[in-house]
Protein backbone atom coordinates (compact mmCIF):
# COMPACT_ATOMS: atom_id res chain seq x y z
CA UNK A 1 0.00 0.00 0.00
CA UNK A 2 1.17 3.57 -1.02
CA UNK A 3 0.67 6.51 0.25
CA UNK A 4 -0.33 9.21 -1.85
CA UNK A 5 0.89 12.68 -1.05
CA UNK A 6 -0.57 15.89 -2.24
CA UNK A 7 1.08 18.51 -3.84
CA UNK A 8 0.36 21.74 -5.82
CA UNK A 9 0.35 20.05 -9.39
CA UNK A 10 -2.81 17.99 -7.68
CA UNK A 11 -4.96 20.86 -6.59
CA UNK A 12 -7.64 21.89 -9.06
CA UNK A 13 -6.57 25.22 -10.89
CA UNK A 14 -9.03 28.07 -10.64
CA UNK A 15 -9.01 31.55 -12.47
CA UNK A 16 -9.43 32.99 -8.72
CA UNK A 17 -11.14 36.16 -7.70
CA UNK A 18 -13.19 37.78 -11.07
CA UNK A 19 -14.07 41.28 -10.23
CA UNK A 20 -17.11 42.69 -12.19
CA UNK A 21 -17.06 46.06 -11.19
CA UNK A 22 -14.59 48.49 -13.24
CA UNK A 23 -11.29 49.38 -11.53
CA UNK A 24 -10.96 52.27 -9.25
CA UNK A 25 -7.34 52.66 -9.85
CA UNK A 26 -6.29 55.83 -11.83
CA UNK A 27 -3.85 54.26 -13.61
CA UNK A 28 -2.48 57.73 -14.77
CA UNK A 29 -0.99 58.09 -12.00
CA UNK A 30 1.29 55.04 -12.38
CA UNK A 31 4.32 57.10 -12.63
CA UNK A 32 4.42 59.33 -9.90
CA UNK A 33 3.99 55.92 -7.94
CA UNK A 34 6.77 54.29 -9.59
CA UNK A 35 10.22 54.46 -7.82
CA UNK A 36 11.99 54.17 -11.13
CA UNK A 37 10.28 56.47 -12.93
CA UNK A 38 11.10 58.87 -9.78
CA UNK A 39 14.60 58.13 -9.83
CA UNK A 40 14.76 58.46 -13.64
CA UNK A 41 13.13 61.89 -13.63
CA UNK A 42 15.24 62.81 -10.77
CA UNK A 43 18.40 62.27 -12.90
CA UNK A 44 17.46 64.20 -15.82
CA UNK A 45 15.69 67.12 -13.73
CA UNK A 46 17.90 67.13 -10.25
CA UNK A 47 14.43 67.76 -8.65
CA UNK A 48 12.26 66.01 -6.73
CA UNK A 49 8.38 66.65 -7.32
CA UNK A 50 7.02 64.55 -4.79
CA UNK A 51 8.49 66.25 -1.82
CA UNK A 52 6.30 67.80 0.67
CA UNK A 53 7.29 71.96 0.01
CA UNK A 54 6.27 73.06 3.77
CA UNK A 55 9.16 72.93 6.15
CA UNK A 56 8.72 70.83 9.39
CA UNK A 57 7.28 71.84 12.21
CA UNK A 58 7.52 71.03 15.84
CA UNK A 59 5.12 71.14 18.19
CA UNK A 60 4.86 70.10 21.71
CA UNK A 61 1.32 68.30 21.63
CA UNK A 62 2.13 66.36 25.21
CA UNK A 63 -0.53 68.41 26.84
CA UNK A 64 -3.31 67.19 24.64
CA UNK A 65 -3.19 63.58 25.40
CA UNK A 66 -3.86 60.61 23.20
CA UNK A 67 -6.46 60.71 20.32
CA UNK A 68 -9.42 58.18 22.41
CA UNK A 69 -9.03 60.90 25.31
CA UNK A 70 -9.42 64.00 23.37
CA UNK A 71 -12.16 62.07 20.77
CA UNK A 72 -13.82 61.07 24.62
CA UNK A 73 -13.29 64.67 25.73
CA UNK A 74 -15.32 66.27 22.25
CA UNK A 75 -17.70 63.91 22.95
CA UNK A 76 -18.45 64.77 26.45
CA UNK A 77 -18.23 68.51 25.61
CA UNK A 78 -20.78 68.05 22.88
CA UNK A 79 -23.35 66.19 25.12
CA UNK A 80 -23.17 68.80 27.89
CA UNK A 81 -24.14 71.62 25.16
CA UNK A 82 -26.59 69.58 23.82
CA UNK A 83 -27.81 68.80 27.62
CA UNK A 84 -28.74 73.00 28.00
CA UNK A 85 -31.56 74.99 26.87
CA UNK A 86 -32.30 75.29 23.76
CA UNK A 87 -32.77 79.10 24.53
CA UNK A 88 -29.20 78.97 25.46
CA UNK A 89 -27.89 76.62 22.42
CA UNK A 90 -29.71 79.13 20.19
CA UNK A 91 -27.76 82.34 21.63
CA UNK A 92 -24.50 80.71 20.20
CA UNK A 93 -26.02 79.31 16.87
CA UNK A 94 -26.19 75.77 18.28
CA UNK A 95 -21.98 75.62 17.58
CA UNK A 96 -20.02 74.50 20.94
CA UNK A 97 -17.22 76.47 19.29
CA UNK A 98 -18.84 79.74 19.49
CA UNK A 99 -19.95 78.78 23.38
CA UNK A 100 -16.28 77.43 24.03
CA UNK A 101 -14.78 80.85 22.77
CA UNK A 102 -17.54 82.53 24.69
CA UNK A 103 -16.81 81.13 27.94
CA UNK A 104 -12.80 81.72 27.21
CA UNK A 105 -12.88 85.52 26.76
CA UNK A 106 -12.61 87.18 30.70
CA UNK A 107 -15.05 89.79 29.44
CA UNK A 108 -17.88 87.55 28.80
CA UNK A 109 -18.33 85.74 32.73
CA UNK A 110 -20.96 88.23 34.42
CA UNK A 111 -22.89 87.15 31.04
CA UNK A 112 -22.20 83.52 31.35
CA UNK A 113 -23.03 83.68 35.08
CA UNK A 114 -26.30 85.28 34.17
CA UNK A 115 -26.90 82.44 31.75
CA UNK A 116 -26.06 79.89 34.18
CA UNK A 117 -23.65 78.45 31.89
CA UNK A 118 -20.65 78.86 34.90
CA UNK A 119 -21.34 79.16 38.75
CA UNK A 120 -21.15 82.17 39.99
CA UNK A 121 -17.89 82.24 42.00
CA UNK A 122 -17.14 82.42 45.91
CA UNK A 123 -16.21 85.08 47.23
CA UNK A 124 -12.95 84.71 49.49
CA UNK A 125 -13.46 84.78 53.38
CA UNK A 126 -17.11 84.04 52.87
CA UNK A 127 -18.88 80.90 54.79
CA UNK A 128 -20.36 78.25 52.25
CA UNK A 129 -22.70 76.19 54.36
CA UNK A 130 -22.86 72.84 53.08
CA UNK A 131 -26.58 71.53 51.91
CA UNK A 132 -29.05 70.16 54.37
CA UNK A 133 -29.03 66.52 54.52
CA UNK A 134 -31.87 65.01 56.00
CA UNK A 135 -31.25 62.89 59.30
CA UNK A 136 -31.14 59.00 58.84
CA UNK A 137 -34.05 57.28 60.33
CA UNK A 138 -32.96 54.73 63.08
CA UNK A 139 -32.48 51.12 62.07
CA UNK A 140 -35.38 48.86 63.38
Amino acid sequence: MTIKYKNLNDMPRTAGQVFLMPSKTQQHLSNDADINAIVARFRKTGFLSNVNPRSPRFADVSLIGDFRTTQDRIFSIQNEFASLPSSIRTRFNNDVAELIDFIADKNNTQEAIELGIIPKPVQPGAIVSPAPVAPIPPAE
